[in-house]
């Protein structure tokens, strides 16, 4: 049994706990089970708004309704925090900064035509930075496909997309991306670089990407997976202030203020993904 299956174990064992009943696919039958809380209005709206088909509308079964799906934990995860002191959330991920205002599925523009990136977290802080966060649940255990490459759009006529926004360590490491681009076996490297570049784009070359990921410790590919993203951290130096978070460490962080957190949140984050 690989990872992936693993998970999804994982997920159908937390489902026949809480009387939560999963089809053959791990698949809630209404949208709500698969929730700590009811989606906002406002979360409804952007996970609808994204590209990612997350929600279609009330009758159709979509990727959200998954358990092992990424965009149910990252909802599972921050949409508490739409509701309660957003600065212990951000002392939890080591901001510097109390969060302002959160969405998910916040969309950025590249300059460029055809779809933009969508980030799965998108923040704004007290003092106006911009934080950007994309989540892994599952999606990192599998070897990136040609899907993962870059179109020839981003080269053309030898334009230096990255350079001209104020990153040229970007710069380099799409470059040689794009000639080798079997550099990395689990970061989607290329998605980040489209974030990092949307980003400095949109908002500024100062903006926060956080690479935020459930990990499988333990494991040989989550050893090269966090290899790859040191590698990454490395290459493009200090630029977008980019570093790597697992969940399981947010949560541990999480707990450390646990006085000042529901408990009944905490125990369902525990029970459902950091059990084990």
């Amino acid at each position: 049994m690989n990872e992936i299956e693993q998970i999804k174990q994982q997920q159908k064992a937390w489902g026949s706990n809480n009387g939560v009943d999963l089809d053959q696919d791990n698949y809630v039958k209404e949208i709500a089970e698969n929730f700590f809380i009811p989606l906002s209005d406002e979360t409804v709206r952007d996970l609808k708004g994204g590209d990612g088909s997350e929600i279609k509308d009330d009758n159709t079964r979509t990727k959200v309704y998954a358990t092992h799906s990424s965009s149910a934990l990252a909802c599972n995860v921050f949409e508490y925090w739409r509701y309660h002191d957003k600065s212990i959330l951000g002392k939890s991920m080591q901001l510097g900064k109390s969060i302002k205002t959160m969405c998910f599925e916040q969309k950025l523009s590249m300059g460029m035509k055809g779809r933009m990136p969508n980030l799965d977290v998108f923040m704004i802080l007290e003092d106006g930075q911009s934080v950007a966060i994309e989540s892994k649940f599952t999606e990192w255990m599998s070897r990136k496909s040609k899907k993962d490459l870059f179109t020839k759009s981003y080269f053309e006529n030898g334009i230096k997309r990255w350079s001209d926004v104020g990153l040229p360590n970007c710069q380099k490491v799409a470059e040689k991306l794009n000639k080798k681009p079997d550099t990395y076996k689990y970061l989607n490297a290329t998605q980040l670089l489209k974030h990092a570049l949307g980003l400095a784009k949109m908002h500024s070359n100062s903006s926060m990407l956080l690479y935020l990921y459930y990990d499988f410790k333990d494991s040989e590919i989550s050893k090269t997976h966090t290899a790859e993203i040191d590698k990454f951290r490395e290459d493009i130096q200090e630029e977008l202030s980019f570093r790597g978070l697992t969940y399981q460490d947010l949560f541990k962080s999480m707990t450390k203020h646990e006085s000042k957190i529901g408990q009944e949140y905490l125990d369902y984050l525990k029970e459902r993904y950091f059990a084990t």
